[in-house]
This record gives structure tokens, sequence and C-alpha cells, in this order.
């Protein structure tokens, strides 16, 4: 079998319902479009929204005008940031995805306004709007917007922030993007030397040879130990910028405006992390579990991906295509068929090769858009996961965007991530039912719960590390001993003496792109896995009641509260005890594994 197949050689999206290229003129003719159209919107609706005269009717035409605005802005901006993401070092691409960063800034700052005037309503006035039956579908995007009013700040004000986030965060967040994807790591492989992708040292993290991986662990952490001094200052930057929006607006703490944007409340979140903490002994038992069945007296920091069991063989593209479509098709009919198009569409980019972005994302911007998958696929299990996991955020997307508008599209990142987590399990139940071989069950049982792991738990550890560093980096400029240390803290709370972390691994907190990208995006990844075993358990009760109800989540899109949702699910996510069937479960998967054993 040939390497390139291993790699999807050749297997990139195809982004031509866009544009011809980053040069097309179609690209102006629509920014030229945008920009009048938002001058008419600005010139016809300022000053209207906080009027005491304000109408249903006029609410309703001013919200579909700006979605539709915006919706219009948004195809070159997707255009080009799938462009950056394919190629960091691409000079046009780059200079194209900052330009579109500024025009979108334009359109932002010139109608801040809006939300802003949607704030000043009136609260009698507001609520006698919201029962009028013309704003139905606008209901809960005009709720999420007015959550925000305490921290907003005056236009002039807001419009100033806009403009220099693009000198600020946003530069930082391309700076790490271009920088880290640059890195290439030198080593030896089988006798040969080789220069390697990020993508392809970290898939030496999962050979069976000890020795091998613990090469390409120590090859690839050094390389963030010799730019520590750049991740640093970047991470330092990020946390200094965000102190000072929360400064600015009066937030009391920097999660809160995650905790708006997701809909969930302080207690919900420190509730589930603190269940989460409370489970961590199960992760040390895990750990211990592992370090028997590699016949070690001690995981190395090196171990902990290390294939227990059976390695299934590599797979082709072309098989792993087979094996996915198959798992959503048997789940569903029209999971299937959602599945299909992303292979047969040319939506998913899941080519090797220098330069690109990375990771693994799928991208859903808009309805009138269709979402594309970002991979770099290598042939190993874990990345037929890592693709069924962003296929299950394409199914959610084509789902949404079916029922909901613009403004109502995007979940909340709580519930974000709830399919592609849903996708992981349905792919393990397919295998763990298909397997005869004990050492190849044993192989996906450890799989499985080390990506539960992963998600549940090291998720909340590095929330935990992320408030740490921001309190400390409102003070002062942090170094990187000092994010070190942090790190080590909070990741030995998890693990505690069941593994034994080689020095380089404590850079490990330069690599994990949340903490530029997103604020405290992680714990969003905990919330989706505890409430995934939710509902997979439900699943498991009765697959022809459960099917329904699963696809009406998904159809709603950000259309309702985060504890509506779950309610209309029988799940009460204010409760410790809701949390906790999630770890009774896990723990039934290791007493499973222990039983083979």
């Amino acid at each position: 079998m040939r390497e390139e197949e291993l790699k999807a050689k050749g297997v990139k999206w195809d982004l031509s319902c866009f544009y011809s290229s980053a040069k097309d003129s179609a690209i102006q003719k629509t920014i030229k479009d945008a920009e009048k159209r938002t001058d008419d919107f600005v010139k016809k609706f300022k000053t209207k929204i906080e009027s005491k005269t304000l109408t249903a009717g006029f609410l309703k035409e001013a919200v579909e005008t700006y979605e539709g605005l915006y919706n219009t802005i948004l195809k070159p901006m997707f255009y080009s940031s799938l462009l950056f993401a394919g190629d960091c070092l691409n000079q046009e691409y780059q200079d194209f995805y900052q330009r579109m960063q500024t025009i979108l800034a334009n359109f932002s700052a010139k109608t801040t306004f809006f939300e802003l005037e949607i704030t000043g309503i009136q609260d009698g006035l507001f609520k006698k709007l919201l029962k009028d039956d013309s704003l139905s579908s606008y209901r809960h995007w005009l709720e999420k917007v007015r959550v925000f009013k305490p921290y907003l700040l005056s236009e002039k004000e807001e419009q100033v922030i806009i403009k220099k986030d693009l000198a600020g965060k946003e530069a930082f967040v391309r700076l790490f993007d271009e920088y880290t994807s640059s890195f290439s790591f030198d080593l030896e492989v089988a006798g040969k030397k080789k220069t390697l992708t990020g993508p392809e040292i970290r898939s030496l993290f999962q050979s069976p040879d000890r020795k091998t991986r613990k090469k390409a662990v120590m090859i690839y952490y050094a390389k963030y130990k010799e730019n520590s001094l750049v991740l640093k200052a970047i991470l330092n930057d990020i946390i200094k910028d965000h102190s000072i929006d929360c400064e600015m607006r009066k937030y009391p703490d920097p999660i809160l405006p995650t905790h708006l944007s997701n809909e969930v409340t302080r207690e919900i979140i420190d509730t589930m992390m603190d269940v989460v903490q409370k489970n961590y002994g199960i992760v040390k038992e895990y750990y211990k579990v592992k370090a028997k069945l590699l016949k070690l007296n001690k995981l190395a920091g090196y171990d902990l991906r290390a294939p227990v069991g059976k390695t299934p063989k590599r797979r082709t593209w072309g098989e792993a295509k087979k094996m996915i479509i198959e798992t959503f098709s048997s789940f569903d009919k029209e999971f299937g068929e959602s599945a299909r198009l992303f292979f047969d569409k040319k939506w998913i980019d899941a080519e090797v090769r220098k330069g690109k972005r990375g990771g693994a994302f799928c991208a859903g911007t808009s309805p009138d858009l269709h979402p594309f998958i970002l991979a770099s696929y290598m042939g190993n299990m874990s990345d037929i996961y890592t693709v069924t996991h962003e296929l299950g955020h394409g199914i959610h997307d084509l789902f949404a965007g079916r029922e909901q508008s613009l403004l109502n599209y995007h979940p909340p990142l709580v519930m974000a991530e709830t399919a592609s987590v849903f996708a992981e399990m349905i792919l393990t139940d397919r295998l763990l039912k298909e397997l005869t071989s004990k050492d190849e069950k044993i192989f996906v049982l450890t799989h499985s719960l080390e990506d539960i792991f992963g998600t549940a738990f090291r998720q909340t550890m590095y929330t935990l590390f992320e408030l740490d560093i921001h309190k400390m980096g409102k003070e002062k400029q942090m170094s990187a001993n000092e994010f070190s240390k942090l790190w080590i803290k909070r990741r030995d709370e998890m693990y505690g003496d069941s593994v034994d972390f080689t020095e380089e691994q404590e850079y490990f907190w330069s690599i994990v792109p949340h903490f530029i990208h997103t604020r405290f995006y992680c714990y969003a990844y905990s919330f989706a896995e505890l409430f995934v075993l939710a509902l997979y358990q439900e699943y498991r009760k009765g697959r022809s009641a459960f099917i329904p109800k699963y696809k009406n989540l998904l159809f709603k899109g950000g259309s309702d509260k985060v504890t509506d949702v779950a309610k209309e699910l029988g799940f009460d996510i204010t409760r410790r005890d809701f949390w906790q069937g999630g770890f009774d479960f896990i723990s039934s998967l290791l007493n499973e594994l222990k039983g083979i054993v």
C-alpha cells in the first residue's frame, strides 16, 4: 500500500462554489454591494430601534436586513479563512485573509449601533414586542443580544475595540497559526532520516514501538520549548487583551463572557467541573491498568497514546470513507446520505502537507454556505475518529441550516460539540459489535476511554489552567517557566502518580490553539462529552424513539436556550447527579475493559 494513499494524497476541498481564486473580480463586487447596503441600513435604522414607538414589523424588517447583510459579507470572509487554513504560509492567502478581516471589522463597526439599540429598548416594550408572532423566529436571538446589556460600552468605544482588535488579538491569532504551521521536525524513522510535518510526527505518538514514540514526543515538544519565547509572548498578549476588555466592560471575572455566550450559568459549569475533578481517580486507575497491559511498571509521558491490544491496520482514504459512511448509515439513513455529501462533493481537505493549519475543524458559517472540513489524514484509527468527529459537526450544520436562518443557526459552544462527540460513540459501537478478537476489542475500548478522558477530563483541566493564567497574567507578563509550573500543577492533579511525564512535555500549554483562538472554549468539550453520554444511554434504551428527538436537537441549531433543550430531553443540567451519571458510565467502560483483560 502506497504511503500517498494512506495520507489522502490529493484529497483537497473544492472551493469553486465561492470564487475562482483570491483575485476573482466577483469578490470586490460582493464587497462593494455589501458596503452600499450597509450604508443604506445605517441610514434607515440608526436611532430608530430605541424609539418608544418601535413596532414588531419595523424591528423584524431591521433584523432581516441586518441578517442579509451579514450573510453577504460572510461569503468572501469564509472563503479567505479556508484558503488561509489550507496554506498558512501562502503570502497571497495571508494578505487576502487579513484584508477580509479588516472589511468584516468595518462592517461590524458601522452596524454596532444595532445591537446596542436592541439592548436600549425599554423592558416593557421589549416584552410586548416578543409576544408578536412575526418575531417568533428571532425571539431567542433578540434575548441573547440583551444578555450582554450590562457590559456594553458606547458606540464609539465599541467601534474602537473592533478596529484595534485587528492589530491586537486577531493579529496574534494569525501569528500563532502562521508560525506553528511553519514548524517541521527532523527524526530518523525505520533507519531513514525524514523531515515531518506536525500531523506526521504526532501520528508517531501512537506507534507500537516505544523507542519511536519516545523519540517523536521528545522532538515534537522540544520544538515548542525552543520557540517558547515567541509562543509565551503571544499567549501573554492574548491574556492581557482579554483582561483589558473585561476591565473596560466591568466583567467580574474573565470566564463570564464565555458563560453568557454559551447561555449557561456559572453555577452549572462550576458544578460540572467540580464533578469532573471529583472523578479524577478514574483517570489514575485507568493509566495504571494501561501500564500493566503494556507490561510496564509505570507509564511515561510518551506512552499516553500507545496502542494497547491489536492495532487495526492502517486504512486508505477510500477504506475510511466506506467505514465512516456505513457507520452513519447504520445509525440513520439520512445521516449516512449527509456524510456521503462531504466526500463526494469534495467538502473535505484531508491531505497532509506543509503549511496547512494544524489540528482539525469543521467550518460552518451560514445556512447558505455548506460546511467544510479540514483534517490531516494519516491512515490511523485515530484519524478515522477525527474525520468522524468533524462529520458529526458537519451533519449538525446541515440539519440546523435546513430549519434556521443565519442568526439562529449556530448553537452555543456547549451544544456545538454534541453531534461530533456522539458520532464518535456510534463509531465505537460499530467497532465493538464487529470485532471478534479480544485484542482488537481491547484496542477499541482503550482508544474510546482515552478519547473520553481527553474530552471530559483533560478539557476541564485545560479550563482550570486557563483560569490560572488569566488570573496571574492580568497582573504581570508571565515567563515560559511560570506557564509550565501552572500547567504541571493542573496536569498532576489529574494524572497523579500514574504517569511520569518528560521535561519537554511541560511545554504542552504552548501547543493548545484554543487558548489563542477562543477564550475558555475548552469546557464546552467536557460539557458535550457528559451530555452525549446521557444521550447515548437514552439511545441504548430505544433507538426508534431516540432518533427523532436527536434530530430535533440538531435542527434547533442555536434557536433555543441550552437549559430548555436539555429539559426537552428529560435532563436537568443544574443537578450534580446528571453530570455524575456520565462518570458512572465511564466507570462501567473501564470495568468492561478490566473484565476482558
